[in-house]
């Protein structure tokens, strides 16, 4: 957009400055010439700057009326073809001469009440008129389509804005064409929003816009999902942007991600060719792209990657082997690959290894999962243990045995979940031995287990337990009876409630029990315990 040239005598600067300012503030670039005067060759610059301004500005002031050098501009300006806008500061004696007279001039002589407005307001009409339009329309295009492109060009945003959409909204092939010329136009939110609106419309034109805004990096509307739209058309430019190694990463990744939805097998080579590039943030890309694809044939170069040196890279790796489903989960190679990342040096690598192979359920990992629950870093032991319960095999039992004795203890819980939910008859046994161990945790963890599994088998031990020295264990034996339903229990949990000198956590914790095991017995000394106690409450 061309300058402003303010013309105003050295006494009104300060002034000046203000309005410059002021100019400045509405989008519009300003020319001073003070500066010059001094200078030998000083009209030729101001009659050069005069030719080239949108307007003249021209402060009124009664030194300026006399000044020879503010005559001599506003003269030029007139003689030039350029508006001048008269703005009277200070009233003096003399009249204006006549051609001043002729010209609409904004009286600023009151600093109360100035029409800063006003001026803003003409000048962006003249800047309205003087410029051509960037983007034109075919002749015969409707009415609608000629004033959309030549709102393009205005000067609010919303104006802009409000084009695009009438654009868009038109079912016209000049309406797609005014856009596709819009994708030069000089405003950067006029590119982007032409870009974006032809690419709904999957008109190729719009590919180069939209990598000029991802390159930018400023336009979140410009995104993956947006390059998907596109559908099978745009494959080639995208695989091509993918391969070029000079360009922008963030926009290799994005068109990665766009391929990876499309799943179109075109892209498959290229995808390829990245896993091996040297951006692990790239590479990530690649990896996820490939597992949306969902086809088995990708599955070695995903496995490929686990061997990366990138921890990044090796977990997206995981992830997106995990995504695939049980079915591609059953190849050894797979099972092979994710066993050899639970033994990686990157505990969270090791993590993401055993949740992968949890979503695989193949027991031939169970050996490398029991070693993990020895890791040294506590979520790897339970994800390690939450991997033993989905698998669900008795030959996990021994060492999810010792891991109910882990010092966390979201370790021990899971363990504990794992044997309740794999039970059977060794976990059992080996659980009634634990029940008569010296450690109080341990036989609390014990008769916990004992009762999630439900053996009937585990009813003597518990009854044993009833008497163990230690208050909770007590009540985890109480509450474990009634899980598993024996009423052969009934007497000893009627004794436990009778006793007086029992905490009334145990007691309550036996009057839970009877209730759950039904017998019209069980349910009278319970209702009697409960209402016993309400009235001593």
């Amino acid at each position: 957009m061309r300058h402003v040239f303010l013309s105003y005598c050295h006494d009104d600067a300060d002034f000046a400055h203000i309005l410059k300012e002021r100019i400045n503030a509405g989008g519009f670039a300003t020319w001073k010439d003070l500066d010059l005067r001094a200078g030998d060759n000083w009209r030729a610059e101001i009659e050069d700057a005069i030719k080239e301004a949108l307007a003249v500005i021209l402060v009124i002031s009664p030194r300026a009326t006399a000044s020879e050098y503010v005559g001599f501009e506003w003269a030029f300006a007139l003689g030039a073809g350029v508006p001048v806008l008269p703005i009277i500061l200070k009233r003096g004696p003399a009249e204006l001469h006549p051609r001043l007279s002729a010209l609409q001039a904004l009286d600023f002589s009151n600093y109360m009440s100035r029409p800063w407005d006003v001026l803003a307001s003409t000048l962006k009409e003249i800047a309205e008129a003087d410029r051509p339009f960037t983007v034109s329309a075919p002749r015969d295009a409707p009415p609608v389509i000629q004033q959309a492109a030549r709102s393009l060009d205005s000067l609010n945003e919303n104006e802009r804005e409000a084009a695009i959409q009438t654009l868009a909204q038109i079912k016209h092939p000049a309406a797609r064409d005014v856009l596709a010329e819009a994708l030069k136009h000089p405003v950067e939110d006029v590119r982007v929003a032409a870009a974006t609106t032809l690419a709904k419309f999957k008109d190729l034109r719009a590919v180069p816009g939209l990598f000029d805004a991802l390159r930018n990096k400023r336009f979140n509307e410009v995104n993956s999902q947006v390059l998907f739209d596109f559908g099978e058309t745009a494959v080639p430019a995208f695989v091509n942007a993918l391969r070029d190694p000079n360009e922008d990463l963030a926009l290799r990744g994005c068109v990665a991600q766009a391929l990876g939805w499309m799943r179109n097998r075109a892209a498959l080579p290229a995808l390829r060719e990245v896993l091996h590039t040297a951006d692990p943030g790239l590479r990530m890309s690649a990896i996820r792209a490939l597992g949306d694809f969902g086809d088995p044939a990708v599955l070695p170069w995903i496995l490929e990657c686990l061997q990366d040196q990138n921890q990044g890279v090796v977990t997206t790796a995981i992830d997106r082997l995990k995504e695939f489903g049980s079915k591609q989960f059953s190849g050894p190679d797979v099972i092979a690959g994710l066993i050899g990342a639970l033994r990686d040096r990157n505990a969270n690598v090791r993590s993401s290894a055993a949740e992968a192979l949890k979503e695989a359920g193949d027991a031939t990992a169970i050996p490398a999962l029991l070693e993990s629950l020895r890791d040294e870093n506590e979520y790897v032991r339970y994800k390690s243990a939450d991997a033993l319960e989905r698998i669900g095999d008795a030959s996990a039992v021994a060492g999810l045995l010792e891991a109910i004795h882990d010092e966390s203890s979201g370790v021990r819980s899971e363990s504990r979940d794992a044997l309740s939910r794999i039970g059977g008859a060794a976990a059992v046994a080996a659980l009634l031995e634990l029940l008569r161990s010296e450690a109080t945790r341990t036989r609390n963890n014990a008769a916990i287990v004992l009762g999630n599994i439900g053996d009937h088998g585990a009813a003597p031990g518990l009854l044993e337990a009833l008497s163990d020295e230690e208050e909770s264990v007590r009540q985890n034996a109480a509450t474990a009876l009634g899980q598993i339903r024996d009423a052969s229990a009934v007497p000893n949990l009627i004794a436990l409630l009778k006793a007086d000198d029992e905490e009334d956590d145990v007691r309550q914790a036996a009057s839970d029990a009877l209730t759950n095991i039904g017998t019209s017995e069980a349910r009278a000394a319970a209702k009697g315990w409960e209402r016993r106690k309400k009235q001593n409450a």
